[in-house]
């Protein structure tokens, strides 16, 4: 049975333009346009649980889900957005 905990990672896009962030092992994309924040928050999440963020080349950021968890999602303010937000 998973735990009630819950993980948040914020990605803030603070000087690209565009800043593309991947999300794995699922290879989705976001794209945060200068000055927003996205919020991947991860619900029933057990002790194994983490986040890995690797800064890649190109305005690219690949945030890693390790661990066990019930659900994840990807938000701005209160909104859960799709793979694709932003997507030019």
């Amino acid at each position: 049975m998973l735990s009630q905990h819950q993980h948040k990672l914020q990605i803030r896009n603070e000087h690209c333009p565009l800043l593309t962030m991947w999300l794995e092992p699922w290879g989705e994309d976001y794209w945060l346009r200068q000055g927003e924040t996205f919020e991947i928050v991860a619900q029933g999440a057990e002790d194994n649980f983490y986040f890995h963020v690797d800064i890649g080349e190109k305005d690219n950021v690949l945030v890693s889900v390790e661990g066990d968890f019930a659900d994840i999602s990807v938000r701005h303010g209160e909104k859960v957005l799709e793979c694709g937000h932003n997507r030019p």
